[in-house]
């Protein structure tokens, strides 16, 4: 049997509150995942382009365009949308007019660039700390 080895990718567990303090959703992800902003200008280029039905009762343009949205979430974060849209279905629109799958995107990419930016400062805190005897 094969040893098994574990890295400590620093996968943190997030979860969404609506204004009373509910669980409207959850998601785990990897923050500060490089490969991210490729797939996001990708996730941009997505929903960017998105045509919504005009025909509101027309539910199968409406459910093909949730399953895409849906899609598009978890090819950019990693399977998310089962745990993120369990509660509240990504075309709900929210009180400042926003689609909730909007205010989501908007949430979770600002997790991720805080998160990336902290390791990022971290990273170079102990690169300096590395060279410093040999910057002297």
């Amino acid at each position: 049997m094969a040893e098994k080895i574990v890295i400590e990718q620093g996968i943190k567990d997030y979860e969404l509150f609506n204004e009373r303090g509910e669980i409207i959703g959850a998601f785990s992800i990897f923050p500060s995942d490089v490969g991210i902003v490729d797939r996001c200008e990708q996730a941009i280029e997505f929903f960017n382009s998105l045509e919504y039905p005009n025909d509101a009762d027309d539910s199968k343009a409406r459910n093909d365009l949730t399953d895409r949205i849906k899609q598009q979430f978890d090819l950019l974060f990693g399977g998310v949308s089962a745990t993120l849209f369990e509660k509240i279905h990504p075309l709900s629109p929210i009180k400042n007019g926003d689609l909730f799958f909007e205010a989501a995107l908007d949430a979770i990419c600002g997790v991720v660039q805080k998160e990336t930016d902290a390791r990022i400062k971290a990273k170079l805190k102990r690169a300096r700390a590395a060279t410093a005897k040999y910057n002297r």
